[in-house]
């Protein structure tokens, strides 16, 4: 199913042009790493290992194995496109700011000395002095050529010229694993895929295979911080059109649309006040919000909806709800 992604703008026509409030909201990742702060993340594999199915252990071990030089097994275009997804997992991750990373070139290091060719997950935790590892592979590659001949008929002349296209399409996949190093458990399992496509009149003009793959890899790829951080997004809330009219909501307006929201917070709650106007008091809890007191606006919501019975007010008090939630699980995984 396609997403929808609702711009300020758009959201403005579809709520008929109600203020719009922007608000930095933190969401928790997709895994809860914990206080599991330092990843070592392990040069991926590729398919002629035949990682589809193998067991982490094997992983590792085939792993320590290339970094000892007693694994055979040399395909230079899977190999570079392995190398391309581990650099990217590394550059990713270390701009987060989040965790601190050991690039193979460390692991290497550790390992020679280790000098053990099985290590379990919990031992090389221990020999790299990492709280997680990041084992992956590229589980499948492919790539295709369709040619087409193409009828180009001149309408003044009749002649028919023939021309062709030639049409690359790639595809990869790839998953990766998190383990805690400190108990060997599995904490997540990720997969991803995706494919491009090129056409070109002339064969040669075809974009090399490891470039289209590197093409995928850089699309596919983007999710994996928040799937590991917890991240900060901007959301828009949506202040509660005043039927009645009021003067005082207007201004109450103009001061949100010029960001005093303490001034304007403090207006709503004495319109909600002395006048119970539903409006007054929406907006009243949506600036609570906008001002950091997510149980504030909660509490005011839950009073608005229960004194007005108003549906509006009473789907938001979900909404707040759930806001808090996602802001307490982000903060419970700084």
């Amino acid at each position: 199913m396609k997403k929808l992604v609702f711009t300020p703008l758009l959201l403005m026509l579809l709520l008929g042009c109600s203020t719009m409030v922007p608000v930095d909201v933190m969401k928790p990742a997709e895994v809860n790493m914990g206080n599991m702060k330092t990843i070592a993340i392990l040069n991926f594999g590729y398919p002629a290992l035949g990682y589809g199915d193998a067991t982490v252990e094997l992983i590792i071990r085939d792993t320590i194995g290339r970094y000892l030089g007693v694994s055979s097994v040399r395909n230079s275009e899977q190999e570079s496109v392995a190398k391309y997804a581990t650099d990217r997992f590394i550059s990713l991750l270390i701009d987060t700011n989040y965790f601190t990373i050991l690039d193979p070139t460390n692991i290497e290091g550790a390992i020679i000395t280790a000098n053990k060719i099985s290590l379990s997950p919990v031992e090389l935790g221990q020999v790299l002095g990492a709280d997680a590892l990041l084992t992956g592979s590229i589980t499948y590659l492919n790539t295709n050529v369709d040619t087409q001949r193409n009828a180009n008929k001149d309408k003044k002349t009749g002649k028919v010229t023939y021309t062709t296209t030639y049409t690359k399409k790639a595809e990869l996949q790839l998953s990766y694993r998190i383990l805690n190093a400190q108990t060997g458990q599995l904490v997540a399992t990720k997969q991803f895929g995706g494919e491009t496509s090129s056409s070109a009149s002339e064969y040669g003009d075809l974009p090399d295979n490891r470039k289209m793959y590197q093409s995928i890899l850089d699309s596919i790829l983007r999710p994996v911080p928040r799937q590991l951080v917890p991240y900060k997004v901007t959301e828009y809330r949506a202040l509660m059109t005043d039927e009645t009219k009021d003067p005082e909501m207007q201004k109450l307006d103009e001061l949100t649309k010029k960001k005093f929201y303490q001034d304007a917070l403090n207006g709503y709650l004495a319109v909600w006040k002395n006048k119970q106007n539903v409006a007054a008091g929406y907006n009243a809890a949506i600036m609570r919000e906008i001002t950091g007191d997510i149980d504030g606006a909660i509490a005011l919501m839950t009073e608005v909806a229960n004194t007005t019975k108003n549906e509006k007010a009473l789907k938001e008090i979900d909404r707040l709800k759930n806001s808090k939630q996602e802001a307490e699980a982000a903060a419970a995984q700084q």
